[in-house]
């Protein structure tokens, strides 16, 4: 439980400062859910916090509680090879819930937030929707992520689908191979690399009426001391 990060702690001190009615304070109580049988789909909903998607052994979601007794209400479920928790704030202030999931190989995530951040690592299929807030992604899979109100960053490597829409905010999308089919709509571009192919393998859509759109290559190490 100490790899939860919570929604003050990683933001700006201004911008934490600003988010102290909605969500900071000290951990009221910690507590989880493992799943007892093999899931397909894991499915996270919240009204505020920082959500944390980690590869597992074992499907499993672990959340710590801010809120005052009473004001926060966590639910969870498993059927029909799904594993899901619903994480309610019943006021409008000092309430959060930070979630981290543990996802097993082959296992796709899908998570629904209103106010927060989502951060994911070494997941490969994911669906994430945030009213308000930034995503960070880092996957070799595919991803979906709308954000209403923010900003998204997906760093990629052989992913075969990757659809970003943003209403008010930037996307910057790191990507692997340098060749993909493009369908971007943005206020502003910068590309620095990234070849529109439209035979690729790989899809990549990304919206961002208001904002800029940035898509680079990633940077590949180089063995020197070999010729």
């Amino acid at each position: 439980m100490a790899g939860i990060r919570s929604l003050c702690s990683s933001l700006t001190p201004a911008c934490a400062l600003g988010l102290l009615v909605v969500g900071c304070g000290d951990v009221r109580y910690r507590d989880g859910v493992t799943a007892e049988h093999p899931v397909e789909k894991i499915h996270l909903s919240g009204d505020v916090g920082v959500v944390d998607i980690v590869p597992g052994e074992v499907a499993k979601i672990e959340y710590a509680v801010r809120a005052p007794d009473g004001a926060a209400n966590v639910q969870s479920t498993e059927s029909g090879g799904q594993l899901s928790t619903a994480a309610r704030c019943h006021t409008p202030v000092l309430c959060s819930v930070d979630v981290q999931v543990h996802v097993p190989d082959g296992v796709g995530v899908e998570v629904d937030l209103g106010l927060g951040e989502v951060w994911s690592t070494g997941v490969g299929d994911l669906s994430v929707s945030v009213a308000q807030g930034d995503v960070d992604v880092d996957t070799t899979g595919n991803v979906t992520v709308q954000v209403g109100q923010g900003s998204v960053r997906v760093k990629t490597a052989g992913s075969e689908s990757v659809r970003v829409a943003v209403g008010d905010g930037d996307i910057m999308v790191d990507a692997s191979p340098d060749q993909w089919n493009l369908n971007i709509t943005a206020k502003s571009e910068s590309n620095d690399g990234i070849i529109d192919n439209r035979e690729a393998r790989g899809q990549m859509e990304l919206v961002a009426p208001s904002g800029t759109v940035t898509l680079r290559t990633i940077r590949r190490a180089f063995d020197s001391g070999t010729p």
